[in-house]
């Protein structure tokens, strides 16, 4: 197939086609313009350009949560240091996900709710 072949079915997959509602007008020509030019076929296009946000986003995302476990793991290893605290333990995870996340999964895991736990469940009720 030649290059201008390639351009001709492009093209013509342009207005109400599934193809369209996909890359649009804008990408279609930026395709046959990259057919031409002998580039990669996604160069320039938009859906191209937001695949590279998105990985770049998810990249940054991975960063934060592995430094996020990090972080966690060196505070739980100061509390350990001092000797073991339950109270200083809970209080640090409590900090990262909150009193509901705690009172959820002790739910899911059949273990018994404390006294504070059950206070502020009632403190909920209206």
């Amino acid at each position: 197939m030649t290059k201008q072949e390639e351009i001709d079915i492009l093209q013509s997959l342009k207005g109400d086609t599934y193809f369209a509602q996909f890359f649009g007008s804008k990408d279609i020509d930026q395709m046959c313009q990259n057919i031409n030019n002998d580039f990669a076929i996604e160069g320039g296009c938009g859906f191209s350009q937001k695949a590279e946000t998105l990985e770049r986003i998810n990249a940054d995302l991975k960063k934060e949560f592995q430094q996020k476990i990090h972080d966690l793991g060196m505070e739980l290893i100061k509390i350990l240091d001092k000797g073991f605290d339950e109270d200083a333990i809970y209080q640090l995870v409590k900090g990262e996900v909150g009193v509901d996340a705690i009172i959820k999964f002790k739910r899911k895991n059949d273990l018994e709710l404390t006294d504070k736990e059950i206070d502020y469940l009632v403190s909920k009720l209206p």
